[in-house]
C-alpha cells in the first residue's frame, strides 16, 4: 500500500480516450484524488534530458490506476471548463504509460500537452 497521506492528495480529472470514425474522442472527465509530482531525480533528468520539466509522475495503489490508460487526457491544475467537450481541448496533460506494480503500487507517467517538443 502507498504511504501517501490523504491530505497530500490533490484533485485531478481524467477522460478516457476512444476512437470514433478515426477521430480521438474522450469520455466525460472523472474527478480523482491522487498524488502527483514532477520528475526531478538524476535518473529522470538523464532519461528525459532538458524536456523533463514537461512530465509528471503519479504513484498510487494499483486499484486507483486500474482504469487509467495511455492516451487518456488529464486536467491537473484546473477543472475541465466544458465536461461535455469530447475533444478535451482544454486538458493539460495526457497519459504516456501506466505500469501496474507487482507490489501493489503503480506508476503513471504524464506528458504536458502543447509543448514545442
Amino acid at each position: 500500500m502507498v504511504s501517501t497521506a490523504t491530505k497530500l492528495k490533490r484533485p485531478i480529472w481524467t477522460a478516457a480516450m476512444s476512437v470514433v470514425s478515426g477521430v480521438q474522442t474522450f469520455a466525460t472527465p472523472v474527478a480523482r484524488m491522487l498524488n502527483y509530482r514532477s520528475l526531478n531525480s538524476n535518473a529522470d533528468i538523464r532519461a528525459f534530458g532538458p524536456d523533463f520539466v514537461n512530465y509528471l509522475r503519479i504513484e498510487a495503489p494499483n486499484a486507483d490506476l486500474a482504469d487509467i490508460n495511455p492516451f487518456d487526457r488529464v486536467w491537473i491544475r484546473t477543472a475541465p471548463a466544458n465536461p461535455a467537450d469530447q475533444l478535451a481541448t482544454d486538458s493539460d496533460y495526457y497519459v504516456i504509460s501506466v505500469d501496474i506494480g507487482a507490489g501493489g503500487v503503480g506508476v503513471a507517467l504524464l506528458r504536458k500537452l502543447n509543448t514545442d517538443a
